[in-house]
This record gives structure tokens, C-alpha cells and sequence, in this order.
């Protein structure tokens, strides 16, 4: 066996360890081996064409184009002429997969039964990692990027699974190379603000409790109250106030409408004012 055979193998494991962490979020299923199907194909698609082309590139397009291939059979087999084939209707298919999945992760609640588009994602997501991640530590012998992508993949049930910031503010506050910190408060799922303590003192913590997610409207009321909890661990100085996220968040965007985001915008000025005063809302 090769050094890169043994690098691949060891990404894969890699891969497959890290995409664990997607069992805290949905129930066990279906889903589970089309994805260690798919990073198997990745890393036999790899090893075999890292041996026959010479090029890298075309060695990684080739794995790209094999993976994709498993991917089509496994979920527009229909669509697809002699089931083999690719055809347009195939595309058609993995992007309407994708897109119905995308809007049903917004209605699944952690620990549920992922719908077929969610599976779909989850595949199609996956599949996609296991080249890069491949290709990275592989072909290109660039294994500490290849981490990049399993860091960004640890995150998404890491941030998703509840907690709040405990299981990383005392590690992380203090250490990242940053003054102002702009943290989501705006869910039950970001905890509570016992973590700000962990901040250096000459680090601010922006509060993102007005959520564009949804077109609720939170009140100048509510938002004064909540930064005053949060008062209770950082100085109020070193506190900030803004909106969870943009208001698309996504490609898909949010259901807001221009009337939600004015009073969404409105009501983080009006807060600013009263909190901080007229002086903070110019700055």
C-alpha cells in the first residue's frame, strides 16, 4: 500500500468519525450508509485515478465525476437513461431534492426522522466533503487544509444540538485573536449568558438577540431586559447589541417581509439609545 493509499484511508476515517457527530441531530436511518458508501467510493475513486493520471486536477475531476455517479444511482436512479446515464431530468431532480430538503431542516427538530430531502443533503453534502477532503490530503498532500472541512462539519452539530457557548467559551473566548465577538442569543438553543464571563476585558460581546429567522418582533422592552442579564456577567460597555444574522441567512433566504426588517432595525436603534444613550446610536 501506498503513503497516499494509507493518507486516504486515514481521511476517510476521518471523514466518517467527524460525520458522526450528524447522529446527535436525526434519528438513525437510512441515511447513514449511503453516506459511508459514498466516502468509500470517494477514496477508492481517488486511489485508483491518482494512478492512472498523471495530472492531479483531471485525477480529482475524475473522482469528482464517480462520486457523482454513485450519487445519481442512489437518488435519481429514474431519472437517469438505463438508470445509468445522466441525463438533464437528473438535475432537475437533485436540485429539487436539495431545495425541498432545505426548507424541511427549518420544521425537524433535533433528534427526528430526517425527510428524503434532508437525506438527500445529507448525501449530496457528504459525497461532496469526501473528495474534498480526499483530493486535499491525498493528491495534493495538504493535510492540514484537509482538517479545514472536518472542522467546518464538527460545527454543524456542535451549533446545533443545544448547549449554549459553555462547551467552548472557556477554551475559546479567551484565546481567539479578537476584540468584538458576535454571538447569537436569539433562541433557547444559545443558552444562557453565564459564558460572556469567560470574555477578555478587552473583548466585546455583541448580542444577537433580534432573530431573522421569523418575522417576530421583538420589543424594546425585551431587548433592554435581556442586555441587562447580560450586564450581570460583562460591564454593560462592553456590550453590543445587533440582529442574530443578515436577513437572508441563506440562499434561501427568510420569510421577512421589508416592513419586519425596518421594525426589527428600528427596534435595535431605539434599544441602543436607551441602553447606552443617543451618543452610542450615532456612533
Amino acid at each position: 500500500m501506498t503513503g497516499r493509499a494509507r493518507i486516504g484511508i486515514a481521511a476517510a476515517v476521518a471523514l466518517l468519525l467527524t460525520s458522526s457527530g450528524l447522529l446527535r441531530l436525526l434519528h438513525s436511518g437510512s441515511w447513514v450508509w449511503p453516506i459511508v458508501l459514498a466516502v468509500i467510493v470517494s477514496t477508492a475513486a481517488g486511489e485508483l485515478f491518482r494512478r492512472l493520471i498523471r495530472s492531479r486536477p483531471l485525477a480529482v475531476a475524475a473522482q469528482t465525476l464517480a462520486v457523482f455517479w454513485y450519487d445519481m444511482v442512489l437518488l435519481a436512479h429514474d431519472q437517469a437513461f438505463a438508470g445509468v446515464l445522466p441525463t438533464w431530468a437528473v438535475f432537475h431532480r437533485l436540485g429539487d431534492l436539495y431545495s425541498t430538503g432545505a426548507h424541511d431542516i427549518r420544521d425537524t427538530f433535533v433528534g427526528g426522522d430526517p425527510t428524503p430531502g434532508i437525506a438527500a443533503i445529507l448525501v449530496l453534502s457528504l459525497s461532496a466533503l469526501a473528495v474534498l477532503v480526499d483530493a486535499l490530503a491525498a493528491t495534493y498532500a495538504a493535510a492540514p487544509l484537509a482538517g479545514l472541512p472536518l472542522l467546518a462539519l464538527y460545527l454543524v452539530p456542535a451549533t446545533r444540538s443545544g448547549g449554549g457557548y459553555d462547551w467552548l467559551a472557556e477554551r475559546l473566548f479567551p484565546r481567539v485573536a479578537a476584540r468584538r465577538l458576535m454571538l447569537e442569543y436569539d433562541d433557547e438553543r444559545s443558552g444562557d449568558f453565564a459564558p460572556l464571563r469567560h470574555l477578555r476585558e478587552d473583548q466585546t460581546a455583541v448580542l444577537g438577540l433580534v432573530t431573522t429567522k421569523s418575522g417576530r418582533r421583538e420589543t424594546v422592552d425585551e431587548l433592554a431586559g435581556r442586555i441587562a442579564e447580560a450586564a450581570r456577567e460583562v460591564p454593560l460597555e462592553r456590550l453590543a447589541l445587533s440582529s442574530q444574522c443578515g436577513f437572508a441567512t441563506s440562499l434561501l433566504g427568510n420569510e421577512l417581509t421589508p416592513d419586519d426588517q425596518q421594525a426589527k432595525l428600528e427596534a435595535i436603534a431605539a434599544t441602543a439609545e436607551r441602553v447606552w444613550g443617543e451618543a452610542a446610536v450615532r456612533a
